[in-house]
Order: structure tokens, then sequence, then C-alpha cells
């Protein structure tokens, strides 16, 4: 499925599963399959609402062709416009590598309660 962000931006996004929403962001040069081949999906579908997506350049999502496309505020946004087309308002954030660098942003912006990272730097460097 695409989803239009705060910028037009189209980003693309799958959904699976039942239960409490875990939104998975993949890291740099990823894209949403990586959760699906590493078994991610299958392990969580059962107990999750699963979402994955493709960040801004990344899959399916669309390209742009300048850096202020790429700033973090547009990653949040993509993050944002997501949950709120799902209706999701206490969501849980997986981030790996670039991944769990938006994700800690996000938590720090919109005090997300539940978030889980691995494998990132826990520095701005947008």
């Amino acid at each position: 499925m695409f989803i239009k962000s705060n910028d037009n931006a189209s980003i693309y996004y799958d959904k699976t599963g039942i239960g409490p929403a875990i939104l998975l962001i993949h890291g740099l040069g990823g894209d949403h399959t990586i959760w699906n081949n590493s078994g991610w999906i299958d392990e969580l579908k059962n107990d999750f609402t699963v979402i994955t997506f493709d960040l801004r350049g990344c899959g399916q999502s669309e390209v742009g062709h300048n850096e202020d496309f790429y700033s973090i505020e547009n990653h949040l946004a993509d993050i944002t416009s997501i949950l709120d087309y799902e209706e999701i308002n206490d969501p849980i954030l997986f981030g790996w590598s670039l991944g769990g660098t938006i994700t800690t942003q996000y938590a720090s912006k919109y005090r997300l309660k539940k978030a889980i990272v691995c494998g990132t730097y826990f520095g701005i460097i947008f």
C-alpha cells in the first residue's frame, strides 16, 4: 500500500497480523522485505499487527533529489502519516541501524511509550 506523507512523498508500507501494533523500521540501504526474509514477520504476526515500510529512497518509496527530502522531520512525518491512516495511537517502534536512530528521534519528539532499537547510533545525524 502507499500513503502520501506531509510533503506529498509516496511511502510504501505493508500490514499483517492481529494485536497491538508494532512498526518495524529497517536500516540504511534496506527495505521492508528484510523483516520477512529474516523471519520477523512470521514470529510476530500471530501476536501483533506488524507494519513494515520503506524509508524514503528505499524499496518502493519515492526517491528524492535533494537532502531536505531525507530530513529527520520528514522521516518522522512518514511514520506519523502511516500511524494516523491506520488509526494507531499507541504503537511499539522497532528500529534497526538507521531505523533505530529514527526510532529514538520519534520516541523523543512524540513521547513514545515503547521502543526497541538495535545496532544504532544515538546521536542526531540529520
